[in-house]
């Protein structure tokens, strides 16, 4: 019994080395901004995307986590080296005052997926 429990620690032992030496994949997501950071019915809003690491993406969406939203197309603003889209909040849209969460997501030409999102207040 002992034996097992020694070989079997003894292999735990290595796969544990083994892996510490396998190389990390670095994180694939999009950089979010909104500005403004606090948002109210009537105001212009823009929101851009920057993929980390860096890297060539041949469309981004993304939406705001509040009843009614639509997924909208990120166009690339090569002002900025960013992708972007602007909107103007409904005057007279009724969302409760709170924290919200900004999603978007975008893809390579080879099919690797950036997600990223960031929270921002409505009031």
């Amino acid at each position: 019994m002992k034996l097992r429990l020694w070989l079997a620690l003894g292999l735990g032992l290595g796969l544990l080395f083994g892996c510490s030496q396998a190389k990390v994949q670095p994180e694939r997501r999009l950089i979010l901004d909104v500005q403004p950071a606090e948002l109210a019915p009537g105001v212009l809003v823009r929101v851009s995307a920057r993929p980390a690491p860096d890297a060539a993406l041949v469309s981004v969406s993304g939406t705001v986590a509040v009843p009614g939203a639509w997924v909208m197309p990120f166009h690339w603003d090569a002002a900025q080296k960013a992708w972007a889209f602007r909107t103007v909040i409904p005057s007279l849209i009724s969302i409760p005052a709170g924290q919200y969460t900004v999603k978007a997501w975008g893809e390579t030409r080879d099919g690797r997926r950036y997600e990223g999102s960031t929270a921002v207040r409505f009031h």
